[in-house]
Order: structure tokens, then sequence, then C-alpha cells
């Protein structure tokens, strides 16, 4: 049925925190951080394809069930620290867990070919498939370190690290009929799939940190981290219809990976420093969750992408007027993780490699009282080193997704005294993204002799720049801020990101119109605040 602001959300959150001072040596800080997020359904609106334009001129969606999407996020932490004399002792331990809950209309992916397929057995009705899933995550946390007094000399940290977590995918894929709204009473079109994961992951780590105070405007600071995990994912699977393959089988993976940092530093004078940092990253692998029907070559694991950076840059503040930061860096980036989709289940592999070159900078003025005015920009050049697995269609040179060549901020604040406690201020953000290019792609345009698909690369869309302006006023009494705010004051709708919507077994665009989904930019947004500070 059709309807009006169907994406309404609410949001609820709060924070408290004690901090306990037994004596000079020994502090105890408790927090805790709760999150409620409620949507009705996502904030994605149907595109042209060649143009992005919304269809008609309206953010509309073509959805059979609603999507609502549901979040309960805890976050309960406990920081002890202790001054032995020679060091200072912390301990910080974390219990974290997240519990969610949404449907997804299936009707535009799966309800073609099942309507095509079965159709004749429920006529005249028509099939409508969804999905409900609940993905819940626990996760706790201990971190100790011990760290050395500062020194004009030499300081020094080490530490240890420990997590685990246990998460929960359940999926149930059912049907209606959407010219009743009624179930079939058929079993196998009532439930036409489900879909359990049980995962386990657990890291142990240890690190350190040592700055060398060389000369008083020299010092180098490097790190090293050796890192443990071991992961476990216990997948069940079971369709009638055979959507996905029957399964019931547990995947291990376990990984050791080791990560640094080198940084030199020299203050050149009082107000500016030069520095470099060499440092490496990584995201862990895992098991691999694949159909029972995978051929061989399907890795049953993944492993760890790992991310080089090298950065150079410049700091100064030149007094109360002008500070300025300049940095620039290059990336490499090795064993890409992507996500791919094979018998309609998702899985990861690992890709080639890619690299990025950038050149970040601000400018801080203040050329008279109440007067501020800011610039920030970045220039980046991301793309592909290597070809990506066949499937995903990334070949080597093409521009990494999402990631705009130029863009840059300015910001224009004054604020001026209406009385000894009343402070007025007006302000604006001019926000410019440049141009990008979509996600990688790629058709099967046929198959080999061992029956396995050919794919062929689909060139990135290619995304234009936008700009988007915020204004804002208020003012600050006392400790209450009051300000009235328009954000996207000319309704810009710039996109963020794309999404062709294909039936999976027919390989057709399913959307009216052959209309494309978009993230947008949120449209002009009015609204007041009043914020208390404690």
């Amino acid at each position: 049925d059709a309807g009006k602001n169907i994406n309404e959300g609410q949001v609820w959150g709060g924070r408290g925190s004690l901090l306990f001072k037994p004596s000079d040596r020994l502090s105890v800080r408790l927090t805790a951080i709760a999150q409620h997020i409620e949507s009705d359904a996502p904030s994605f609106a149907e595109v042209d394809q060649e143009d992005y334009d919304p269809i008609d001129g309206k953010l509309q969606q073509t959805i059979f069930f609603r999507e609502p999407n549901e979040l309960k996020y805890r976050l309960y932490n406990g920081v002890i620290e202790y001054d032995l004399g020679f060091a200072s002792l912390l301990s910080s331990t974390s219990f974290g867990k997240s519990d969610q809950t949404f449907t997804l209309d299936a009707t535009p992916i799966l309800g073609s070919v099942l309507n095509f397929l079965l159709g004749g057995l429920v006529a005249p009705g028509i099939i409508g498939p969804f999905q409900d899933q609940e993905t819940d995550l626990h996760k706790f946390t201990q971190e100790v370190r011990l760290a050395s007094p500062s020194s004009d000399t030499f300081e020094w940290m080490l530490g240890a690290y420990y997590t685990k977590e246990k998460g929960k995918i359940d999926q149930f894929i059912g049907s209606t009929d959407l010219t009743t709204g009624d179930s079939f009473g058929i079993p196998a079109l009532d439930e036409l799939a489900t879909a359990r994961i049980d995962s386990r992951y657990k890291e142990v780590a240890g690190f350190t940190n040592v700055t060398w105070h060389a000369t008083d405007r020299f010092d180098i600071t490097a790190g090293a981290r050796v890192a443990k995990n071991k992961q476990s994912a216990h997948q069940v699977t079971a369709s009638a219809l055979g959507l996905v393959g029957a399964s019931d089988f547990v995947t291990r993976s376990d990984e050791s990976v080791f990560t640094y940092s080198v940084s030199p530093r020299f203050d050149v004078s009082d107000t500016t420093a030069v520095y470099a940092r060499i440092a490496k990253g990584y995201r862990p692998g895992g098991p691999n969750v694949v159909p029972p029907t995978a051929p061989d070559t399907v890795p049953r694991s993944f492993d760890s992408d790992s991310l080089t950076s090298y950065e150079i840059g410049l700091k100064t503040d030149l007094g109360r007027r002008v500070s300025f930061d300049l940095s620039a860096y290059h990336l490499s980036w090795k064993d890409i993780q992507l996500f791919t989709s094979i018998d309609n289940v998702g899985a990861n592999i690992n890709g080639g490699s890619a690299s990025s070159n950038g050149i970040e900078g601000s400018l801080l003025l203040r050329p008279g009282p109440g007067i501020q005015l800011g610039l920030n920009a970045a220039w980046i050049d991301a793309q592909l080193t290597e070809d990506t697995p066949p499937a995903d269609g990334g070949l080597d040179g093409d521009r990494l997704p999402y990631v705009p060549r130029l863009s840059f901020s300015t910001t224009a604040d004054y604020e001026w005294k209406l009385s000894s406690s009343t402070t007025a201020f007006v302000g604006g953000t001019l926000a410019y993204v440049g141009k990008q290019r979509d996600n990688f792609g790629s058709d099967v345009v046929g198959v080999d002799g061992d029956g396995n698909a050919i794919f062929a690369p689909v060139p990135q869309r290619r995304i234009s720049d936008y700009a988007t302006l915020d204004l804002r006023a208020g003012v600050e009494f006392d400790r209450f801020t009051l300000e009235a705010y328009v954000k996207n004051l000319t309704n810009t709708e710039g996109v963020s990101s794309l999404a062709l919507l294909e039936d999976q077994s027919l390989g057709n665009n399913i959307l009216p119109g052959e209309a494309m989904r978009a993230a947008l930019t949120r449209p002009r947004t009015i609204g007041v605040s009043l914020t208390a500070g404690f």
C-alpha cells in the first residue's frame, strides 16, 4: 500500500559516568552507554540510471513489505588507574552487546523467479517473499597497560589485550499472498528458507610503544603489536525448494599478525613541527560461510588484509591568528577483503592489491575579534593495482569505489557578546564532494567446459560531484546553548551510493522504469537544539 514519510525514525540514548578517587594514587571510573535506534524503512530512493535524479522528481521506494529496523546497543566500561611511582598501571574492562532485528523485502530479488516457477500452484495469488533477520553480538574486552612517567629523554609503554566475541545471525525467509496479505498454507512457501550462523572470535595481543627524545627538538616514537586470533562459525541452512543448500557444519580459522609504526618528529621552531610516519594495520580474516554446493576452489576461510601507510606532514600555529596543517601520504593495501555471492549465499574472498596517494590540509584564520574562518581540503588518487577475482569485476587501474579525488569544506563563524554572561553566534559551512565511481561489477557471459561461470567486468558508473550548505545561529548563556540551524539549505541531492536491483535467477532489473536505488544526501533539514553542560 502507498504511504508518505515511510522512513520515520527515532533515536534514544544516554551516557553516565562516575569517578572515584580513594587516594592521590588510585582512581576508578565507571561508564555506561545505551542507545536505541528505530527506523520504519531504509532511506534509499529510486533514481534514473542515467542522471541519478529521483524518479518523477520525488523521493520514493517501490516495496511490497515494510522494512522496519531496530537496534539496541549497550556498553559498560570500568577503568582503574594506579600510580606505582616508577610507572602508572591502567586496567580497562569493557562489555558490550548489540541486538538488531529487521525485515527485508525479498520480492524484488526472488519474486519474479518464484512466481514464474510456482505461480501456477497458487493462482490467482502472487508470491511475495520477505526476510526476517536477528543479529546479536556480545563482546568482552580486557586491556592492561603499564606506562612510564613523562620524561625529557625516554618514555615507554607495555600492554596486553584480550577480546572474546559471540555472534549470531538468524534468518527466516517466508512468503505471503500479495493479493490478500495472507499466508498460502503451503509449508514450502510459508517457510522458503532458514539460515543460522553462530560465530566465535578470540584475540590475544601484546604491544609496546617507546619515545626517545634525542634532543629538545627531535624525537622518535615507535610501536609494535603482535596478535593472534581464532575464529569459528557454525552454519545451519535449510530450504524445501532449494533456494539455499541444506547444510550443518563448522568452519574454523586462526591467524597471527604483526603490525608496527615509526614516527620521527622535528620541531623547527616553537610553533612549527615536521613529522613522518610509517605504520601497518590490518583487518582480521576468518572462516567462510559457503553453501555445500560451492566448488572446492571457493576458500573455506579468508585471510586478513593489511594497509601500510607512509606519511609526511607539517603542523604550525602562528600565534592566535593562523593555524596550518599539511600532510601527504601513500597507502599500500594488500589482500583486499571482498564480498561476493555463491549460490545466493554471500562469501568473503581475498582480492589483489590497491594503492592510494593523497594530500590533506587544513587552515584556520582568526582575522579579528570573534571571527574564525576555516578550510579543510583533500586530494586522493586511489586505485586497484591488480585485478580482483573475476566475479567481482575490478581491473588493474580502476578507481576505488566512493573515493572522490577532491573534497573540501569551508566554515565561517562570528560571535559577539550580548552581555557579560551571554554570547551570540552565527555561522555557515560549505562542503564539496568531488566526482566518484560506483562499486566494481561483472556479468556472467558464458560457461566453461567444466560448467563454471565465465565473468566479464562491467564498467564502473560515474557519480557527479555535489555541494551542500549549512547555516546556524544561536546564543550561549551560562551553561546552556540554544541553536537554530538549516542543513543542506539548497536541498542538494548528492549520491553517496548506488545499487542496481536484479532478480538473482533471471538477472533482470525489476524496479519500475528500470530505476535503481541510491542513497542521497539528507534533504533540507530545519531544526532547533538546546544543550546543557555539566
